[in-house]
């Protein structure tokens, strides 16, 4: 975590697996709830199966938050 994440300020969505012994939960509750893009432009997901790597562990759930993610964010 870095205080300049509230400098950012365009959509975000965060992909974390909550199995992660690298980077723990913790620091992507940090990180969104430090963001400096509005409440509505960013998203957070915690994968319940997945460690570091979620997009490999998860791979269809992620391409189908993606997609929902650009629909309803970045506009």
């Amino acid at each position: 975590f870095t205080p300049r994440v509230s400098e950012i300020t365009i959509p975000v969505m965060l992909n974390w697996g909550a199995l992660d012994l690298i980077v723990p939960k913790s620091i992507a509750i940090e990180t969104y709830n430090n963001l400096g893009t509005n409440v509505d432009k960013k998203e957070g997901f915690i994968y319940q199966f997945s460690g570091h790597s979620p997009m490999v562990n998860q791979p269809q759930i992620i391409v189908e938050n993606i997609k929902l993610f650009i629909e309803k964010k970045v506009k």
